[in-house]
């Protein structure tokens, strides 16, 4: 095939134009360091470099968020540092109150100096970074703690992103270190009335006589004891004992109340029932005795001849009838009252978990019985109007109901069928909205679900019945600034012995909270200090704020809530630490990362010069050699 001139113009310009493009590509990789700068130009390097480039971005996010989180945490560290420091502090100043031979100045003037460790406590409470507070959960522009010590954030864990479906925790949040659990503490309990030997007058020992303890009287003698044991099953009891048998044996059948083992029960150097639970993590332990010298066959505790009675407990409660005969009512009496606000003061616990009840919660799932059927409130109070008013909330199988002077009600559930709730499906919710409907004044028109949905709407423009963080039910009256409402909500068989304990109960005259595996930050740290303030070494129930434990009860309150703080602190720490590891291992990964994918897109210089050099040579030639050929001639060949 003979070559024509054309031909070989075409060839030319495909090798010219082959060269010049991989000179252009070879210059640009030089140029920009890079091996391509478009997908076509090599596909597979381009799909490995945009997810190297992802996982870069992604690492480097990381990164910042591990370092944000760990500033954060360090913060939470050192403010927490700042805690331990007040909490020694207070245990000094509760050491020095506690040494009996302080005058009411030197007390006061120890009282001043924790009420500015309080506030320190509090401002350390309050601590924020960059207009955002450390302690509140989620809630990081809500100041944790009010003005009352009550906190206001949530419960809430923040996490920070340190890597692709890895979260990591960074804060402590003010439920738990306010009102957390520790679920290596017991339960501790005790009367607040101390009993004397009556021969004597020293405090009562458990080698003393039951006479000794009460008195010259006709025996045996008869307590009637109440409570519940560490699974939240209630108890009520009278034990008839004689006279002359130790106090001990009293109290020893009082332990096996509890169930045998499950509690050590002791006088203290007061003379003081004190009974700990020996299963730890547990609050439902609860205690209330009455002692008689009276009739043995009495079995209603309110035909107990006043005189006859002997008292361990006080409380300074108001008896559901207004009188203020403490020793038999228990719970039959009227929640606290504070402005507008009534507070139960008994918190309730799920037995399955020990965590406070909610809205939700049936009260079947908190109560001391394994069925609420047949069981019968008694609810009686004054209205916000002023006017007085007696009420039953009846629990049934068959669909439960309350009872307001002469009228029935079925108790409904928003939102289900018409049908009236079983006993066992009653939440505290329905408990709360038929109270706010009777203390308000505002009762269905019917016995239907649409008269009682209405009536619960406008119940709640006068007042609202809720649970607080606690577990208690309050009631704010939305009508008066000072309520004239009262309420008392207890068993309808509790002063019978005969009948079983009471499946619920909500305010009582019962023992005093020494220790307990939830927190109560600030008003444990507030009952301390009000101690000290009242010269109170121990509880007293015959005392201005009888239900406060003492400046010796104080000093373990504090030291509870130090080994809190410490354990929560722990966890900050551990916290912190993770974080910088997790920033450490971050960073390493960015290297790594980074070195794939320079590998992948980066040219190699030295290779690409080379390259370039080779063309650069090989154009010159082929121009060369165009140049030559191009010159020849017929002539060349003549």
């Amino acid at each position: 095939m003979r070559a024509t001139l054309s031909g070989y113009y075409r060839n030319l310009q495909f090798d010219q134009s082959k060269v010049a493009k991989e000179l252009f590509d070879v210059t640009k990789q030089i140029s920009s360091g890079q091996k391509i700068q478009y997908a076509y130009e090599d596909t597979s390097t381009f799909i490995d470099t945009v997810r190297l480039d992802n996982e870069v971005t992604t690492l480097s996010q990381a990164k910042q968020n591990a370092t944000r989180a760990n500033q954060v945490s360090n913060n939470t560290d050192i403010t927490m540092n700042g805690m331990v420091e007040v909490f020694e502090s207070m245990k000094v100043k509760l050491i020095q109150a506690a040494n009996g031979t302080n005058s009411p100045e030197s007390l006061n003037a120890i009282a001043l100096d924790l009420r500015g460790l309080e506030e320190n406590m509090v401002q350390l409470a309050n601590t924020s970074i960059d207009g955002k507070y450390l302690f509140s959960g989620s809630e990081i522009k809500t100041k944790p703690i009010d003005a009352n010590g009550l906190y206001q954030g949530n419960d809430t864990d923040l996490k920070a992103f340190v890597g692709s479906g890895v979260e990591q925790k960074y804060n402590i949040s003010g439920a738990d270190l306010f009102l957390g659990d520790e679920n290596d503490t017991q339960r501790k309990i005790t009367t607040n009335i101390a009993i004397r030997n009556t021969l004597t007058n020293a405090a009562i020992k458990a080698s003393d006589s039951i006479e000794d303890m009460m008195g010259a009287g006709t025996s045996p003698y008869s307590f009637y004891v109440r409570g519940t044991d560490s699974a939240g099953v209630s108890f009520k009891e009278k034990i008839a004992i004689d006279g002359t048998t130790p106090v001990s044996s009293l109290l020893s059948k009082i332990e096996n109340l509890f169930g045998t083992g499950s509690v050590n029960v002791s006088l203290n150097g007061s003379g003081n029932i004190v009974i700990e639970d020996k299963l730890k993590g547990s609050s439902k332990i609860d205690f209330h005795i009455v002692g008689s010298s009276g009739d043995t066959a009495i079995t209603n505790i309110d035909a107990l001849t006043t005189g006859d009675v002997k008292e361990f407990i006080k409380s300074g409660l108001t008896s559901s009838d207004g009188t203020n005969d403490e020793a038999k009512i228990y719970d039959r009496t009227r929640f606290s009252k504070s402005g507008s606000v009534l507070t139960s003061n008994v918190s309730h616990v799920l037995n399955s978990d020990n965590s406070f009840v909610s809205n939700g919660t049936k009260l079947v799932d908190a109560s001391a019985q394994n069925s609420l059927n047949g069981v019968i409130f008694n609810y009686s109070g004054v209205d916000v109007s002023g006017a007085d008013f007696t009420a039953t909330i009846n629990l049934k199988d068959g669909g439960s109901s309350f009872t307001v002077d002469g009228n029935t009600y079925s108790i409904f559930n928003a939102g289900s069928p018409a049908v009236p709730t079983p006993a066992d499906e009653m939440t505290y919710k329905q408990l709360t909205d038929v109270i706010n409907m009777v203390v308000t004044g505002n009762l269905p028109t019917a016995d239907t679900e649409g008269a009682y949905t209405n009536a619960l709407k406008a119940s709640v423009l006068d007042g609202t019945t809720s649970l607080n963080y606690k577990g208690q039910i309050v009631f704010k009256d939305l009508l008066n600034t000072l309520t004239p409402a009262e309420i008392s909500l207890y068993d309808n068989n509790t002063n019978d012995f005969t009948a079983a304990a009471s499946a619920l109960t909500f305010n009582t005259n019962n023992a005093l909270t020494i220790r307990d595996p939830k927190t109560d930050f600030f008003q444990q740290i507030n009952a301390a200090i009000t101690a000290v303030e009242l010269g109170r070494l121990q509880a007293d129930g015959t005392a201005l704020d009888p239900r406060n434990g003492g400046i010796q009860n104080a000093l373990q309150a504090i030291d509870d809530l130090a080994s809190h703080t410490y354990n929560q602190h722990s966890v900050a720490g551990a916290q912190s630490k993770n974080l910088e590891m997790s920033s450490n291992r971050i960073d390493l990964l960015l290297v790594s990362t980074k070195s794939l994918r320079s590998e992948a897109i980066d040219a190699d210089m030295a290779e690409a010069a080379l390259k370039l050099q080779q063309l650069q040579m090989n154009y010159q030639a082929m121009l060369s050699t165009v140049s030559r050929i191009s010159q020849l001639s017929l002539v060349n060949y003549l």
